[in-house]
């Protein structure tokens, strides 16, 4: 049986421990400093920022995007020092966030300083949509709404899908036609053929026209066409491909 003097010193010896156990654990902690991240897409390029109260955890942080649906990063890159960061990439259409990595600044057996992660909102500014319309015209006179002459028929293709054909053998010009919806990116392959009574050429500089609810916006396919003039033999005498340019729809 345990003496009185015994006991005590058993007691002793736990207060001991466990006044080591709370001293450890009030040195050994982590301490998280807040981060934050934004994107937005601009037309060209996604970019956003990197926040937090400490500085250190602005400068050189390594941030991801990605695309809601898809689990691995389309790309990576590091924020400077005042956490501005920016990424462009050849995207489809989708939504899009950006991430930020934890990083550590300081680490010892007792003390660990480290930036929190973070995941950017869900925002209308990082939604690349599709347009809801896409309309071809001759855009070279400057007012948007000129017809595209051509001698003598045209198709066109989107990814393989066609979207208008006009084989009639006769030269003419086409009121500006829609070709439907179209992704920034997407192939747009344009045919032009001589009818079947050969004779001249001719193909309009090629425009698009983006529609979607609250923008519009338009660019080049081909600046130039082909001009009119000269006697073809019967066939395509044009036969090009096009990515879809990326437009900033205004409102």
């Amino acid at each position: 049986m345990a003496t009185g003097k015994s006991m005590i010193a058993i007691a002793t010896g736990m207060a001991m421990i466990l006044a080591c156990a709370l001293s450890s654990e009030a040195i050994a902690h982590t301490e998280k400093e807040p981060t934050s991240v934004t994107i937005a897409w601009d037309g060209t390029e996604f970019d956003g920022e990197v926040d937090s109260d400490s500085l250190k955890c602005v400068d050189n942080r390594k941030v991801r995007l990605f695309r809601r649906g898809k689990s691995s990063a389309l790309a990576s890159t590091r924020s400077d020092e005042e956490g501005s960061w920016t990424i462009g990439i050849t995207r489809k259409n989708g939504d899009y966030y950006a991430k930020v990595s934890k990083l550590t600044l300081k680490k010892n057996d007792r003390h660990t300083h480290v930036c929190s992660p973070d995941k950017s909102a869900r925002s209308d500014d990082a939604l690349v949509r599709d347009c809801d319309d896409v309309v071809i015209f001759d855009g070279s006179g400057g007012d948007g709404s000129e017809d595209v002459d051509v001698d003598d028929d045209i198709t066109v293709d989107v990814e393989g899908q066609r979207r208008y054909t006009d084989l009639d053998n006769f030269a003419q010009a086409l009121t500006p036609f829609s070709i439907g919806p179209v992704s920034f990116g997407e192939d747009i392959h344009v045919v032009a053929i001589n009818g079947q009574f050969a004779g001249p050429v001719g193909l309009d500089p090629l425009y698009v026209r983006c529609t979607r609810p609250g923008g519009t916006g338009t660019a080049a396919l081909d600046a130039v066409g082909v001009p009119a003039g000269g006697d073809e033999p019967s066939g395509p005498f044009y036969n090009e491909t096009y990515p879809m340019p990326t437009i900033i729809l205004e409102p």
